[in-house]
C-alpha cells in the first residue's frame, strides 16, 4: 500500500476509486490498532475489556 501511495504522490500515477477507498480502510484499521495499543499502553481498559 505504501508503494500506491508513493506512486500516486511523487509519480503521478492515476489510483482507481476501489483502489483509493481500499487504501483509505487499511488506513483507518491501522489507525484504530495504534489507537487501542496505545490505550492499552497506558493502562486504560478497552470497552471489551471492561464489559468482560
Amino acid at each position: 500500500m505504501g508503494a500506491s501511495i508513493a506512486a500516486w504522490v511523487f509519480l503521478d500515477e492515476r489510483v482507481s476509486f476501489v483502489q483509493g477507498v481500499a487504501m483509505l480502510v487499511v488506513l483507518a484499521a491501522l489507525g484504530f490498532l495504534a489507537y487501542r495499543e496505545a490505550r492499552e499502553a497506558r493502562g486504560e481498559l478497552a470497552l471489551d475489556e471492561a464489559v468482560t
